[in-house]
């Protein structure tokens, strides 16, 4: 990454390079980057540089946040506003998401793609995740043109740490499809084995289902949409 843009945390009244707050309070935080420019370390302004027990929520390049503060790569490519949750003391046992698949704010995404959530620890799964749409929001909410929420069928892998999402028919082509985990309306929730409910609407994110290529034909012939 590009390590020669300022480290700056938000303020009152303008948007940072990151934003970590606690019960609604921004946290008095300093960044550095490491010598190869890939990890980004945040430490709190306190005496022992810890943090106190409590969750906190954060976010990289949050909406409103100025140029010359956004993280970006060598290549002058800004990074996608992603943001999470953590939690410092009691109850720090919370499941929280470790990556998803496609990546967040993939494009050109297969038509019979899987989608898959990958948590720190093992969750529960029994859930019911689809609830019943559209009357009951799910534990995974979906958006998108086209987009038809009852269509994905749900899975676990065997350590119950990666949960598949599989659409029935595909992926509408050209579309942002948007997903959120526990969305806050949601009666039923994503928790994992010990009972920790996963944070609501905390994990989001996006991808685009690409347009599909044209075959080129040789000249004289005809699709068979033509005959």
């Amino acid at each position: 990454m590009d390590d020669s843009v300022p480290v700056f945390p938000s303020g009152t009244g303008f948007a940072g390079t990151f934003d970590i707050t606690s019960n609604g309070s921004s946290v008095p935080v300093s960044g550095a980057w490491s010598d190869d420019q890939r990890t980004l370390t945040v430490t709190p302004n306190t005496p022992n540089g810890q943090f106190s027990n409590g969750t906190y929520n954060w976010t990289l390049n949050p909406a409103g946040s100025f140029i010359v503060l956004r993280i970006k790569s060598l290549a002058n490519v800004d990074l996608a506003t992603v943001s999470g949750s953590f939690t410092v003391g009691a109850g720090s046992t919370g499941p929280t998401l470790g990556s998803s698949a496609p990546a967040n704010n993939a494009t050109g995404v297969a038509v019979d793609s899987q989608i898959e959530f990958k948590f720190n620890q093992p969750m529960k799964t029994t859930t019911a995740i689809r609830g019943n749409p559209p009357s009951v929001p799910g534990a995974v909410a979906w958006a998108g043109t086209g987009i038809d929420a009852a269509k994905f069928t749900y899975s676990w892998s065997a350590d119950a740490r990666s949960l598949f999402c599989k659409y029935a028919g595909n992926l509408p082509f050209n579309t942002q499809i948007t997903w959120l985990l526990n969305p806050s309306t949601a009666p039923v929730k994503l928790e994992s084995q010990t009972g920790q409910t996963l944070a609501s609407d905390t994990y989001s994110g996006q991808l685009r289902r690409g347009v599909p290529s044209r075959a080129v034909i040789p000249t004289g012939c005809r699709q068979l949409g033509d005959l």
